[in-house]
């Protein structure tokens, strides 16, 4: 779907050059391909486009492709969702180190490059909020690794906010995906990050918390009903119209557009429960589980 959103005519010019660079260097031209041509195969091939503009652009609206879906499934978990912008932020993060002619001649001017790894960055972060996902954390943390006077106040800004993001609540909260929470998140994240912590010149800061109005608190948790304390015991999820069931345990993070319709303890020590759970994805507060412990278990 991401790859749909870009233009014929833009596919075509980043080919284009390409395939004009792979043959410069089959040639022995090393870097030297900026648009004058295709390599000189004929003087009739020649680029007829802004080469540093096509860049921008297949940059920019991969970068705002994943935000769309970011925003989409936000809170959701969604592994296919992730795993095409994980992917995305793979392929900038390649454009960015790599030094490979092919690779340069795709790659937009720093800032633009710098501010779409960010963009996709907290699109990643959006779809996995509180789960703790730990490949999201170990691209964070790489990401946020680099420290340098060419690495601005938003750029750190925007990487601290993936990690939070991904640890959401402690766990607890996710982020919703309705029409009432677009907007915060939108206006939370609105891909023009600042250069200072003063910057208020296209993007007000103090609107990078409303977030939090599109926080909800999804976790699941089983309660001793005699002593009162939190417990935790395995439980069993089924799905609809599949006799498949997702094995787990309390605490679980239920993550928007969860389509679970049986919720079944499954442990020794206490009486089993069935919960119906149709209702938890449109429930904003998820209410515990209240357990008695069999007589002669511990």
């Amino acid at each position: 779907w991401i790859d749909s959103q870009v233009p014929s005519v833009v596919q075509n010019s980043i080919e284009f050059m390409r395939k004009a660079a792979a043959k410069a260097v089959s040639l022995g031209m090393g870097m030297d391909v900026e648009m004058d041509g295709n390599g000189d195969e004929s003087k009739n091939d020649v680029a007829d486009f802004d080469p540093q503009a096509v860049r921008q652009a297949n940059a920019f609206i991969i970068a705002g492709a994943c935000f769309s879906i970011g925003i989409r499934y936000a809170g959701s978990a969604n592994r296919d969702a992730a795993a095409a912008i994980f992917q995305r932020v793979m392929w900038f993060l390649e454009l960015r180190d790599n030094k490979d002619v092919t690779r340069q001649v795709q790659r937009p001017d720093l800032t633009t490059l710098t501010t779409c790894l960010c963009t996709s960055a907290i699109s990643l972060a959006l779809v996995m909020a509180g789960t703790g996902d730990l490949d999201s954390f170990r691209l964070f943390r790489a990401l946020r690794w680099s420290c340098d006077d060419n690495v601005s106040y938003g750029t750190h800004m925007i990487y601290g906010a993936a990690i939070g993001l991904l640890f959401l609540g402690g766990g607890k909260r996710t982020l919703g995906s309705s029409p009432e929470d677009v907007p915060m998140l939108i206006a939370a994240f609105f891909p023009h990050y600042p250069i200072l912590s003063s910057d208020n010149q296209y993007h007000l800061q103090a609107l990078r918390h409303m977030y939090v109005l599109a926080a909800h608190d999804r976790i699941l948790e089983s309660v001793d009903v005699d002593s009162r304390e939190k417990v935790c015991i395995p439980i069993e999820l089924s799905l609809p119209d599949t006799p498949e069931c997702i094995q787990s345990s309390t605490p679980f993070l239920v993550a928007n557009n969860s389509n679970f319709v049986e919720l079944r303890t499954k442990s020794d020590r206490y009486y089993p429960i069935v919960l119906k759970t149709t209702d938890w994805n449109s429930r904003g507060i998820m209410s515990n589980i209240f357990v008695k412990r069999k007589p002669g278990h511990l």
